[in-house]
């Protein structure tokens, strides 16, 4: 993985910054966040982005559409997909919340999700 790129209508903050700061010292990779005018939603900000995530020319990509902290298996994800996907297809994992409050600390942030 070469870098990763946030797509939303988050306005920046020093919180944010931290953030992204933190995540490209954790995973080695660099984070940036294309901030969008708008909500645009997932497909409008592919959209609206799709030269910046297309630049570089890479040979796949990753999209995730996520509101909850989780650990994905995008390793395995993509094993998967070479092993058996054309050049055009695709991998889709879906999961599910149900409604409720988790509280927890990661690296000193405390962060609630409201499902």
């Amino acid at each position: 993985m070469k870098e990763i790129l946030l797509i939303g209508f988050y306005q920046p903050s020093d919180e944010l910054n931290r953030f992204l700061l933190l995540a490209q010292q954790e995973f080695k990779v660099c984070v940036r966040y294309l901030q969008e005018y708008v909500a645009l939603g997932t497909g409008g900000g592919l959209y609206h982005f799709r030269d910046q995530i297309l630049s570089g020319n890479p040979e796949r990509f990753f999209v995730m559409n996520t509101d909850v902290c989780s650990e994905f298996p995008l390793m395995q994800m993509m094993e998967f997909q070479q092993a058996r996907g054309q050049i055009n297809s695709f991998v889709m994992l879906g999961t599910t919340v149900r409604k409720q409050i988790w509280s927890f600390t990661y690296k000193g942030w405390g962060v609630s999700i409201r499902g």
